[in-house]
């Protein structure tokens, strides 16, 4: 069975032994990161935040294809993770 990570939009499959020592169940780079927003205080994590908003319409206001890419991705990921949901109810399923 696939394992994917925990964080939402990333969906990188993970290794056979993530977690197996009760650790987060997130791939490399999540994992990476969230090691350093975790050092960060909370007004630089907002700031960030409202920084990466800005240039997320930036970038919709300057290209308008843009939004099409997200609407598709966030499509493929939403059907990806509806089949990994059956997919794992399935399994479960069958263990009974």
């Amino acid at each position: 069975m696939k394992m994917i990570c925990e964080v939402a939009g990333c969906g990188e499959e993970l290794s056979e032994r993530t977690g197996s020592m009760g650790g987060p169940m997130m791939c490399p780079n999540c994992r990476t990161s969230s090691y350093y927003w975790k050092k960060q205080t909370l007004t630089h994590m907002r700031l960030r935040h409202k920084m990466l908003g800005l240039f997320s319409s930036r970038m919709e206001h300057y290209d308008p294809r843009v939004i099409e890419v997200i609407n598709n991705a966030k499509k493929a990921v939403a059907s990806h993770n509806k089949r990994a949901r059956s997919a794992t109810a399935a399994a479960a399923d069958t263990r009974h």
